[in-house]
């Protein structure tokens, strides 16, 4: 097993993260083997087993980092919103358009990397996705409900809708182009008012 300094692992490390991402996004993950992000990176493919031990685990640790600016685009919005209705269709639309136009989540869910990923990975690696969305907004939903501004529901059933709408991009054809931002718009609207107190309606 190669030996490397700590700054080395971390320059080879971010190396295959980031020519990991780039074959990912050109060829999918399917298409995108080991030898090709080994080559991008210049470095023995021995030596890939010494970060990930699959190229599902590199793409995993893509999408953690993918999430965390995702997370931190979204906690913005709900921190500025002037109401909880107001926050809630902010987040939505921000969610749709995010999803839409980020190259990576949009990459994700128009090849339907997310099936595939969740077959390849072991038990538990794609479940600690979804608990670090889980452990970043609970806790804000949470004190929504306590302040009385959202209904009191599991905060996960509100986070599985939010999920949902990550979804919704695949749906514009088969919805009608010319209808489908007035749709997206009335869905957002119906959600939010749903989830809201009657002082926010």
């Amino acid at each position: 097993m190669p030996k490397f300094t700590d700054s080395e692992k971390e320059s080879i490390k971010q190396c295959l993260m980031e020519k990991g991402k780039e074959l990912f996004l050109l060829n999918g993950l399917k298409k995108t083997s080991i030898d090709s992000i080994v080559a991008a990176c210049n470095i023995a493919k021995g030596s890939f087993y010494t970060f990930f031990t699959t190229k599902e685990e590199l793409y995993l640790e893509i999408w953690f980092e993918e999430e965390k600016k995702y997370n931190e685009f979204l906690t913005n919005i709900m921190q500025s919103a002037p109401t909880a209705k107001e926050m809630i269709i902010r987040v939505c639309k921000g969610t749709y358009e995010y999803i839409a136009k980020n190259p990576f989540h949009k990459n994700l869910y128009d090849r339907n990397e997310v099936d595939y990923l969740i077959r390849k990975l072991p038990p538990g690696r794609y479940e600690a996705l979804i608990q670090q969305d889980l452990s970043t907004f609970v806790p804000q939903l949470v004190q929504l409900q306590e302040l009385g501004l959202i209904i009191s529901i599991d905060p996960e059933i509100i986070m599985g809708i939010h999920r949902c709408l990550t979804y919704l991009p695949l749906l514009e054809k088969e919805v009608g182009s010319e209808i489908f931002p007035k749709v997206v718009d009335t869905m957002i609207e119906v959600i939010a008012e749903g989830l809201t107190k009657v002082e926010d309606k």
